[in-house]
């Protein structure tokens, strides 16, 4: 799933708006947001609802820190040993290798790691949509 366009999709995939500050690097204005995961995002300000929704990451003078390997957590079910989110890439460990599934929302990971059946919901919403989620073997 690509991230949202505009701040009306932001809302509806989650999103809530949390502040307004400067940017500690550029010194421009960005408004401060709430992801589903509840993680912080800065985005360049969007005062008015036609504004596209962009990562201020993306536009800022210096380019982001590289990302940090995604922190993986353990789950209950005999097919999955593992899940972890970061950045859209839903990584997946298994008893024969460990997958990065890209695209996939951060609210689809929440839902497999607190569900009882961690792979069966998997399947449903990652595994068996590789024309959404390109998979590729990291281990």
């Amino acid at each position: 799933m690509p991230f949202p366009a505009d701040r009306q999709q932001l809302e509806a995939t989650g999103h809530t708006f949390n502040r307004s500050e400067v940017c500690p690097v550029c010194g421009e204005p960005v408004e401060i947001w709430i992801t589903p995961g509840k993680r912080e995002i800065q985005m360049n300000p969007m005062i008015l609802l036609d504004r596209p929704a962009i990562r201020h990451y993306e536009s800022c003078n210096i380019a982001p820190t590289p990302p940090a390997p995604i922190k993986m957590y353990g789950v209950r079910d005999k097919n999955m040993l593992a899940v972890g989110w970061a950045e859209g890439v839903l990584q997946c460990a298994f008893h024969g290798g460990t997958y990065q599934y890209s695209g996939v929302a951060e609210d689809a990971y929440a839902k497999i790691k607190a569900n009882p059946y961690p792979y069966a919901l998997f399947c449903k919403l990652a595994r068996n949509h590789p024309e959404l989620y390109p998979v590729v073997k990291v281990a």
